[in-house]
């Protein structure tokens, strides 16, 4: 599982891409659709390659540079998210700029789609680690920390949390937002049905 201390730097991660976004697109407030995830990947170095062979895939090629292997017949905003989160992570990996005890994957060998393939020391607990980092910061991007936690709040009552409605309002899975909840420690009851906000003691 992934530190508390991990999930915090990551969140941060997000917050800074999310505010990269905002600036290369030169808008106030981030739509993050699958077509302004495309306009967000080639702002940020990425080229994106329609491959229809099995779904996305991310290649380094470089700090400022990256390449997005996806399917354009049924990629989605969230696939995109993830495979920027692996040039965002991997760029900050490689500087040492994020707490130990992720280790960094051998880039040498990530020129090709396939690549990424080795790793120093243990390699199924690297890349477990690796890919949770990854998919925390699909979920950190596109449910940002601070309005993710205001829209639990508006939608809660003492009940019931409105996960339909938080999902649709920053357009993407209900599953994913339950999943976000879980990420921060917000639900005081989970089951398929419903989700109840935590709430904090006086």
């Amino acid at each position: 599982m992934l530190s508390q201390e991990y999930k915090d730097t990551v969140d941060e991660l997000a917050k800074e891409a999310r505010r990269r976004a905002l600036e290369l697109l030169k808008v106030t407030a981030l739509n993050t659709n699958l077509k302004n995830m495309k306009l967000i990947i080639e702002a940020n170095g990425g080229k994106l390659i329609d491959d229809v062979s099995d779904g996305a895939k991310y290649a380094y090629k470089g700090e400022n540079s990256f390449e997005v292997y996806y399917d354009s017949r049924t990629a989605s905003a969230k696939d995109l998210a993830h495979e920027l989160g692996h040039h965002f992570l991997l760029n900050h990996l490689y500087k040492g700029s994020l707490p130990k005890g992720l280790v960094l994957r051998n880039i040498a060998c990530s020129g090709t789609k396939e690549g990424n393939s080795s790793f120093f020391g243990d390699e199924y607990k690297i890349e477990y680690l690796y890919e949770m980092a990854v998919l925390y910061f699909e979920r950190a991007f596109l449910l940002p920390k601070k309005e993710f936690i205001a829209a639990v709040d508006n939608y809660s009552n003492k009940d019931l949390c409105n996960t339909v409605k938080i999902a649709e309002i920053f357009g993407v899975s209900e599953h994913l937002v339950i999943t976000r909840g879980d990420d921060l420690g917000l639900w005081e009851r989970r089951n398929p049905r419903s989700v109840r906000r935590k709430v904090e003691a006086d």
